[in-house]
């Protein structure tokens, strides 16, 4: 049997994205590609802070990074982005700027959570149809995973000894997970994926209609979940549920 999953007290993992501006593909050769993974690096061992795990794609990135202090996590992106900027700026010939806002990031509250966002991000390329598995995408730490170097460092942060199973091959859907998922979790994790495929927030969801039917037919198709607990869970009424239904 599993051990359950206990909350992460004292440390700081983040789910960070960047995005090209008006999603430009800032990341389309490996020349740009290997620059900002160079220049993360970079700074992120120059202020101390660990990069668990990225995948970068063609108009944007997604890492966990582990920090103790969110202004490290700031300083770490507002250098890498700008460095990242001025170099991309340079050999494309152009001027302003490169990416969407600043960066976006989400805490990671538990360990559960920081499993699914690892396999989420790994699983990207899969999802994209750029690979069909995700071994063959070279610009993740996917390798590092299964041949156990990212896994031994999560051990140290956390305490804990974690099976490379749980990161092998991630399944598009986190029904399949090897590891006890409850329904609850399920609705939470079709929000999470449809989030991140929007680049947007829980608060903007709601603030535009046609965004929450969006949502409403990404859970039932994708996730296979059924109309009424989606309507618990998003706290709509029958009605939109059925405008859904019968578009």
């Amino acid at each position: 049997m599993p051990r359950k999953p206990r909350k992460i007290y004292n440390v700081n993992f983040f789910h960070v994205i960047v995005q090209g501006i008006n999603k430009e593909y800032i990341f389309k050769n490996k020349n740009y590609i290997e620059k900002y993974i160079d220049t993360i690096q970079e700074f992120a061992n120059e202020i101390e802070v660990d990069i668990i795990a990225y995948c970068i794609m063609s108009n944007h990135a997604h890492f966990v990074i582990y920090t103790q202090s969110n202004e490290k996590l700031s300083t770490l992106m507002r250098k890498t982005n700008t460095k990242f900027a001025q170099y991309y700026n340079f050999l494309e010939n152009r001027v302003g700027y490169v990416f969407r806002d600043r960066f976006r990031s989400e805490p990671i509250t538990n360990i559960r959570y920081l499993i699914t966002c690892i396999n989420y991000i790994h699983n990207n390329p899969v999802k994209a149809h750029m690979v069909k598995i995700c071994e063959e995408y070279k610009y993740s730490t996917y390798e590092q995973f299964i041949q156990g170097n990212k896994i031994e460092k999560l051990n140290k942060l956390l305490d804990e000894n974690f099976d490379v199973k749980i990161f092998m091959n991630p399944p598009i859907q986190l029904i399949n997970f090897d590891i006890d998922i409850n329904e609850s979790e399920i609705l939470d994790y079709s929000i999470y994926d449809f989030k991140c495929k929007k680049n947007i927030t829980l608060n903007q969801i709601f603030e535009e209609k046609s965004i929450i039917t969006e949502l409403i037919r990404f859970m039932k198709e994708q996730y296979k979940i059924p109309y009424n607990r989606i309507m618990e869970k998003l706290g709509v009424s029958r009605s939109i549920i059925k405008q859904v239904q019968y578009q």
